[in-house]
């Protein structure tokens, strides 16, 4: 199997459209971000954590906590790696496995990587598979200051520029 895994210079980069150009379909395309809606979907049902607007993420309170979306997912996300920093990798692996194995898909795309120590997990524990990683260059990209966006930079296999459009 071939998996592509993407990361970004920030929010905007332009990570799942590239996913998307990549792909025959989405249901090539996995996120961790997914594992973490998954859990918080069970605690808040009430709420569409899979909704990607970042208006709706950074605007949308959960009543019972007073934060955004977006705040749950990245504390929960980060809180889970305080506890086990592969946490997340770990069942992307798993996922990744399942869809090898049982959905027959020869290439996947993780389109959302944001940690080193989860690449390198992934790496690692498919390392039979053939992985290449890309990183989304774009200056106009929201900077995300608690990911490694930096280093996943320079350890990324291909730097892909978003080409701006002309007027």
């Amino acid at each position: 199997m071939k998996i592509i895994m993407i990361s970004g210079d920030g929010q905007g980069a332009g990570k799942t459209f590239l996913a998307l150009k990549m792909t025959d379909n989405q249901s090539q395309i996995f996120s961790i971000a997914n594992l973490i809606r998954a859990e918080l979907q069970k605690k808040f049902p009430e709420y569409d954590w899979y909704n990607r607007q970042p208006e709706y993420k950074m605007n949308t309170m959960v009543r019972q906590t007073r934060k955004s979306i977006l705040q749950h997912l990245d504390e929960h996300g980060r809180g889970a790696k305080q506890s086990d920093a592969i946490v997340w990798a770990r069942y992307m692996v798993d996922v990744l496995t399942y869809a090898r194995d049982h959905e027959k898909h020869d290439t996947v795309v993780v389109d959302d990587l944001r940690f080193v120590d989860e690449y390198e997990y992934i790496k690692s524990a498919l390392k039979s598979e053939h992985i290449v990683h890309f990183h989304m260059c774009h200056e106009k990209a929201k900077p995300e200051p608690h990911y490694e966006n930096e280093r996943l930079r320079q350890i990324a296999d291909y730097l892909v520029y978003r080409q701006k459009k002309p007027s």
